[in-house]
């Protein structure tokens, strides 16, 4: 998105143009100003980042919980769920370690990897849900007829158009 409204901000730039944070953020400042634009640049990147810090960290907290089968919500309180919490905080530690760690370079090579990975993940995880719509809810909220092919038909664009996104990606 970030990419997307930085090269529709000024013609100058196209998205192929735009290849790495720097000049994303030039896109930016050379439409509203040098401070309006590295401000609204860096809240975006702050934002993006905090909103998966979180979300991959309870993931794999939650993750670890079924594995090991201890206690796993962020409803329960650190003493009802130690070992969640313990396994959420490790994961916010080794990601901010890497961040320290790691060049820049390798940096923006990881967040491509992962960013491709989510999308080739996106099939089994949007396949899963809907086949859970489909017989795990319970018979009045279950999908079904016409409802049912046009989430099929939304979901199977979503993936198509991740996908699409992660081979662009690649071949840049």
């Amino acid at each position: 998105l970030i990419v997307a409204a930085a090269a529709t901000l000024k013609s100058d730039y196209s998205a192929s143009k735009l290849t790495s944070i720097g000049e994303i953020s030039d896109a930016f400042t050379a439409e509203i100003g040098v401070t309006a634009g590295r401000t609204v640049f860096g809240l975006g990147i702050m934002g993006a980042a905090m909103v998966a810090m979180v979300v991959l960290s309870c993931a794999a907290a939650w993750g670890l919980g079924e594995v090991a089968g201890y206690p796993k919500s962020l409803d329960m309180s650190i003493h009802d769920a130690p070992s969640f919490y313990a396994a959420l905080g490790g994961c916010v530690l080794m990601a901010n370690v890497a961040v320290l760690v790691c060049s820049d370079s390798d940096l923006v090579s990881i967040s491509i990897g992962v960013t491709v990975i989510d999308a080739l993940l996106l099939l089994p995880v949007l396949g899963f849900l809907f086949l859970l719509a489909r017989g795990a809810l319970p018979e009045d909220v279950r999908l079904k007829g016409a409802k049912m092919w046009v989430y099929g038909g939304i979901f199977a664009m979503t993936v198509g158009l991740a996908w699409g996104c992660a081979v662009l990606s690649l071949a840049i």
